[in-house]
């Protein structure tokens, strides 16, 4: 911030990005630690408000951490009387607190109880007091720790939550200013005493990574601020490209590959990352799972592959489709159609799969009116009655010119997917030969010239398996 703007005009300025500026009313909830960060901002937006109409709301989370935090929660309760502004407490009992982890929880309890404040009290939007200086131990947190380029950006100046919008309008506001903004207004506030502890990481960037930075450039927070624009301006962009090749290669079942698969192998995990998240709901994803991914998909040699991302969520790659699902599900198919051969009912549809249903039926059976396709067989009594089970590894059917050709070229052939090709049936005769696979090819049969005298007519039918609830009552 340049020196000849004061902190209330940067701080207006900064609330012109939100809807609030034109909200002829908000309400407004201001996360309150007590700190001279979010005392500085509740004084600010009290002013704001106090002009502008609408109204605050103070939430406050007493973390019984430290024999101060009564004295904080004492004060804050006065400072909200005094100014007539409504106060909501929350206790974070000491017995509660686990062993490790205690930051992190911490945080938890806070934002949940944010949430429930908004809702509770139809407030549009959240305001927390992270600053220029918070938002630069972020990003060079997230720098040595590592990760994707567009976590650089840190610290968002809003974004939605609960039932509204979180924002933080002092983000480019140094530590420093708002300290001085404070004890021109004599504004009081409480030192936090853990803020010394270098044990915490984030300590030691504040107390001394940082101001080393500074000693070497005094403008190092403003540099970094105007990087963390410059890149969410650049990642904005980029996200827009992205999501305009994602609505391109986005069916009703997954990712269509051949529209993606031609992006180089970076631009291809970008492209991932952003359809797992934002359209899949599939967070924190790492550098080598992208990889495995994009690497999946560029294979053309394993045209069906299977990822496993935990917590039961399974990517696959079938064909030209990449698909997201859960791992190990069950297979809901008819009972009848099992591993072992079974007598094939004539004038009964059997279900197979989560789509399909299949059956033979005399010629002028009634059912063959709802058949989606069906295929003319002529067979000799001998070979009746008809057996169903699932393929196995060595079935195969007869061809034209009297070759054979093995059940498991014809799922291929048909791009079959994995977990259909395990439940896939076949039709076989008393003889166990192989006369149909249901949906995709049948045998080759050689008639004699009196075939329609001394066979038997029969009619293999398809049709969706959604209508077999129907047929069979």
């Amino acid at each position: 911030m340049t020196n000849n703007v004061t902190t209330e005009q940067q701080f207006r300025r900064n609330l012109s990005r939100y809807r609030l500026f034109i909200d002829p009313k908000p309400t407004v909830v201001v996360a309150v630690s007590t700190g001279v960060d979010s005392m500085v901002l509740l004084h600010l937006m009290n002013e704001f408000i106090s002009q502008h109409g609408g109204k605050l709301i103070v939430a406050h989370v007493n973390h019984e951490l430290r024999a101060q935090s009564e004295d904080e929660e004492t004060f804050l309760r006065d400072t909200c009387a005094r100014l007539n502004i409504k106060l909501l407490v929350e206790h974070w009992p000491k017995k509660d607190h686990p062993n490790h982890g205690v930051e992190n929880a911490a945080r938890r309890i806070r934002y949940r109880f944010f949430q429930r404040v908004m809702k509770e009290n139809d407030a549009q939007y959240l305001m927390t007091a992270h600053h220029q200086n918070d938002l630069a131990e972020t990003i060079l947190m997230k720098l040595v720790r590592g990760g994707q380029l567009d976590q650089l950006t840190g610290i968002q100046w809003s974004r939605k939550f609960g039932s509204g919008e979180l924002l933080r309008p002092l983000l480019n506001i140094s530590k420093q200013q708002l300290k001085q903004y404070a004890i021109s207004k004599k504004i009081v506030w409480y030192e936090d005493v853990t803020n010394s502890d270098l044990a915490i990481q984030r300590n030691r960037f504040r107390h001394q990574i940082i101001p080393a930075l500074q000693r070497e450039n005094v403008a190092f927070l403003d540099h970094i601020s105007d990087y963390r624009e410059q890149l969410s301006a650049v990642n904005d962009l980029a996200n827009q490209r992205i999501d305009e090749v994602i609505d391109n290669a986005q069916t009703s079942s997954g990712l269509f590959i051949p529209a993606i698969r031609s992006e180089s192998h970076e631009q291809l995990q970008l492209i991932l990352r952003r359809w797992l998240e934002h359209d899949q709901n599939i967070i924190d994803l790492n550098a080598d799972q992208l990889r495995q991914i994009a690497q999946m998909i560029e294979n053309t040699q394993k045209p069906q592959t299977d990822y496993d991302l935990g917590d039961g969520i399974q990517i696959s790659k079938r064909y030209n489709t990449l698909r997201i699902g859960q791992k190990n599900v069950e297979q809901h198919f008819i009972a009848n159609v099992q591993e072992h051969a079974h007598v094939l009912e004539l004038g009964k549809w059997y279900r197979f799969g989560n789509e399909m249903s299949f059956g033979a039926f005399e010629i002028d059976d009634n059912m063959l009116n709802i058949a989606d396709q069906t295929t003319d067989f002529w067979l000799p009594e001998s070979w009746l009655p008809l057996l169903s089970r699932t393929w196995d590894s060595k079935d195969q059917i007869r061809l034209k010119n009297g070759h054979h050709q093995l059940v498991r070229r014809v799922l291929v052939d048909h791009k079959v997917d994995l977990e259909q090709r395990r439940l896939q049936p076949v039709v076989v005769d008393s003889q166990k030969h192989v006369l149909w696979v249901p949906g995709l090819k049948e045998t080759w049969l050689e008639r004699p010239s009196d075939y329609v005298q001394k066979w038997h007519h029969l009619v293999f039918g398809i049709m969706k398996a959604q209508q077999e609830e129907t047929i069979n009552e």
